[in-house]
């Protein structure tokens, strides 16, 4: 069973990450941010330990990109974030 959630995570993590890869800005450039990018972990359910995610929020001004709040949430078994989104047990809180 752990092996299962293990390479699901993988497999989960493989596909965001290609797709945050493929992201691009309005303005056509490249930009990798280390935020962006998805964290997720899977807690076990033999240790009941939880988890949690953060984003950033983000907001141009003046031709600058310019961090303005974050978003955050914490559940029990699956914990996602990308930009300016999280996502825990299904439950996804986004950037305003």
């Amino acid at each position: 069973m752990k092996k299962k959630k293990i390479i699901l995570g993988t497999i989960i993590l493989l596909a965001v990450m290609a797709i945050n890869l493929n992201h691009r800005k309005a303005d056509e450039t490249f930009q990798l941010n280390l935020s962006h990018l998805i964290s997720m972990k899977i807690a076990s359910a033999e240790d009941s330990s939880g988890c949690s995610a953060s984003a950033n929020c983000f907001k141009t001004i003046d031709g600058q990109t310019v961090v303005s709040g974050s978003v955050s949430c914490t559940g029990d078994y699956i914990c996602l974030s990308g930009d300016g989104w999280v996502n825990c047990d299904n439950n996804k809180s986004a950037c305003i």
